[in-house]
């Protein structure tokens, strides 16, 4: 039902379903290894973290994304693995998160990361540069 071309898989009805799954969950793996180096609280936040995070995980989850052809819901998964990481790399609960007194919103985590982009806009910048597009930012 799949085949794998140039690291990605190729599914035969055409859907990139399987290979983002599998991509998150690639990405989750690296984020189970790289638990103990994240957790260091000895290891600059703003600027370590941030770049390890963006060099393997964020790497490993986006490989390829300049070829998918993406819904909703793929967005959806994409964001929720990113928040979740960022959540575990700061240590930020679930309780500061929905918890209406302290209430860390999406955009915030976001901020608070270094201010990295969101998937949307991630995946957005991936494919322009994949067609030849150059950004003001380099």
């Amino acid at each position: 039902m799949h085949f794998k071309y140039l690291g990605s898989f190729i599914s035969y009805n055409l859907r990139d379903d399987f290979d983002i799954d599998l991509r998150i969950k690639k990405a989750g793996q690296a984020m189970g290894a790289l638990k103990h180096f994240f957790n260091n609280k000895h290891v600059d936040t703003y600027n370590t973290k941030h770049l390890i995070f963006k060099a393997i995980p964020l790497n490993l989850l986006l490989w390829g994304c300049e070829t998918w052809s993406l819904r909703e819901d793929h967005y959806v998964k994409l964001e929720s693995f990113l928040q979740r990481s960022i959540r575990n790399i700061l240590n930020i609960s679930m309780t500061q998160v929905k918890v209406q007194d302290d209430h860390i919103k999406r955009e915030d985590s976001l901020k608070m990361f270094y201010d990295i982009t969101n998937i949307r806009t991630t995946i957005a910048l991936c494919q322009l540069s994949f067609i030849g597009w150059k950004s003001s930012q380099e």
